[in-house]
């Protein structure tokens, strides 16, 4: 158990993700975390809120900010989205327990 105030734990395999995504070019790298950062703090501040914890895979934004930087998927991944299908398309999906902890996330997209 982490002391009051400490930082939530962070995943090594995010760490090494973000490893991966500081390898990018900078603009890429700059894209890349802010639209992992809007996520994240879209799913913290509405856990319950379905529409937030899904992302469509053909998203045109997703695949080019995120998707298609080095390290990104693997942020994802190690943030807990886990792929999935709603309605016949292929999404990103965060479940309800998973949502809730996105603080250590946030900060480390930041």
């Amino acid at each position: 158990q982490s002391a009051p105030g400490a930082a939530p734990a962070v995943a090594p395999e995010l760490e090494e993700a973000l490893r991966e995504i500081g390898e990018n070019p900078v603009e890429v790298r700059r894209l890349c975390l802010q639209t992992l950062l809007k996520i994240t703090e879209n799913v913290e501040k509405n856990p319950g809120e379905a529409k937030f914890r899904r992302i469509k895979m053909e998203n045109k934004v997703f695949s080019q900010k995120v998707a298609e930087c080095h390290g990104g998927t693997e942020a994802l991944l190690a943030a807990g989205w886990v792929p999935s299908t709603h309605d016949g398309e292929d999404v990103w999906f965060m479940d309800d327990v998973t949502a809730g902890r996105q603080a250590g996330n946030r900060q480390r997209f930041a």
